[in-house]
């Protein structure tokens, strides 16, 4: 006689881990060093905060949805050391929402009796991984763009399991929710040819019409509508087609990409390589299995597609390799459930100690990791900045990493190592910094781009953080 569990048997065993993996991003958004990209968007969300806009008034390469979604926190806590930690904080309530949508999309693959198991399983899964547990708790627009895509896919799979033909409000939601991730970013653009793939499934299997088929196009349009509508108001739309196209695709012949077989070139190279073993498993998983479940199949179309573009694109970046993860999450929880633990409740057990051994090993990356990255001389830097300034004071922060509430000396405030090359090579034109700091006078330069030896450095004079200096003369 083979012993079954309960329903919902070890449910509470898996939020405890759930919360513990949640309670270790919070310990690490409060204590971790930052990320220049980080700077970058506070700092883009206080612009439009103070009534600028993106690509006419200062250079951006991003979509505006991630900057909407930190303004009230700045407005609200204002401009402080404190909102930084607030930002980290919001970030791990979306990343709790996508591992939330990847565990019932999980669940929409199992039995009755299972689907609490599989839901729970997959959310600790996936917030057990590496790369999510570095990246998942910054302050970077990739997060909120896989939570989008994986709350689509969801709402879109969930259409598949339902009977009626009046549940088509849900490839509508799906719909809204994929355009909305594209204000996010722009490498949503990844995960179109599976969305529209499923739909044509859909359309296939006469489970939709032609005139939902166009409906559920034109609800993922309305967001970008509104966003060219946006851009056209304020006279910028060739200017958001230049920074946003014209020198992110030139970006990747500037910027040297780490090789994928040079392990000396990055210290996250190992991360990266686990990615793609994590791949391989998943569609492999898919290509030898025997019943080809349309779900699965779109989860490892994700996997690969994603992998593929993460290496292609620039393998340097483990944030390029974030949207992997919900779906091989997914691919992992049914090939174990299904295909590897013992079933009964040797298979409950099973996946728990698998959870507890990721969480464990994790807990001890992570934590060497936060003391490594001295967390509070980057906050004690952004206050002495912000102590030692005025409002109407300008900064140069070529590095992106002191200057969050304070203007700056150009357009090109930042990325000034790829976006400023490409334009001078574009343009015929020719980006000075030090022409641009000698007519604003800034308060506070560093020397990124700049040489220390110049007449320009006799104005200030370096400060106790390396790489920064104030100015002396008035």
């Amino acid at each position: 006689m083979k012993l079954r569990p309960p329903k919902n048997a070890f449910a509470w065993f898996y939020g405890f881990l759930i919360l513990a993996c949640i309670a270790l991003y919070v310990y690490t958004a409060m204590n971790r060093g930052y990320d220049d990209d980080e700077f970058e968007h506070i700092h883009t969300a206080w612009y439009m905060l103070n009534g600028y806009v993106p690509y006419k008034d200062f250079f951006q390469h991003h979509n505006p949805l991630f900057w909407i979604l930190l303004m009230p926190a700045i407005a609200i806590l204002g401009e402080r050391v404190r909102t930084i930690i607030a930002c980290r904080l919001l970030m791990v309530v979306i990343l709790t929402i996508q591992a939330y949508f990847a565990g019932k999309t999980a669940a929409l693959l199992a039995d009755d009796d299972q689907k609490t198991q599989y839901q729970y399983l997959t959310m600790a899964i996936l917030l057990s991984g590496r790369i999510v547990m570095q990246r998942g708790m910054e302050i970077r627009s990739d997060n909120l763009m896989v939570t989008l895509v994986v709350m689509s896919f969801y709402f879109l799979f969930a259409f598949l399991q339902k009977e009626s033909h009046q549940s088509r409000s849900l490839l509508y939601i799906a719909s809204v929710l994929l355009g909305l991730s594209f204000l996010a970013l722009q490498k949503m653009a990844v995960f179109v040819p599976v969305f529209g793939s499923f739909f044509l499934y859909l359309l296939w299997k006469k489970r939709i019409t032609p005139q939902t088929l166009l409906v559920s196009s034109g609800f993922a349009l309305l967001p970008i509508v509104g966003f060219v509508i946006y851009l056209a108001a304020n006279q910028c739309v060739d200017v958001y087609w230049y920074t946003n196209v014209v020198l992110n695709a030139n970006q990747y012949g500037v910027v040297d990409s780490v090789s994928l077989w040079d392990t000396n070139g990055s210290p996250e190279i190992m991360e990266i390589l686990t990615t793609c073993v994590v791949a391989v498993f998943c569609v492999g998983f898919f290509v030898f299995r025997k019943k080809r479940d349309p779900i699965l199949t779109a989860c490892a179309a994700n996997v690969l597609l994603n992998t593929a573009f993460g290496i292609v694109a620039n393998c340097s970046y483990p944030q390029y390799f974030l949207p992997v993860f919900p779906f091989a999450a997914i691919l992992i929880v049914v090939f174990c459930q299904k295909h590897l633990l013992p079933p009964g409740i040797g298979q409950t057990v099973s996946a728990v100690s698998l959870c507890m051994l990721l969480l464990l090993v994790n807990i001890a990356t992570m934590s060497f990791k936060t003391v490594a990255t001295r967390p509070n001389r980057d906050l004690r830097r952004v206050d002495f900045v912000l102590s030692n300034t005025t409002k109407d004071d300008y900064v140069y922060d070529g590095m992106s990493n002191v200057n969050l509430f304070r203007k700056d000396v150009d357009y090109f405030w930042y990325a000034l190592d790829f976006a400023v090359p490409i334009h001078n090579k574009l343009s015929g034109g020719s980006f000075d910094v030090e022409a641009s700091i000698l007519r604003h006078q800034p308060k506070f330069i560093s020397d990124y781009m700049l040489d220390t030896s110049s007449e320009l450095f006799q104005q200030y004079e370096q400060t106790e953080y390396r790489h920064l200096y104030v100015r002396t003369a008035d």
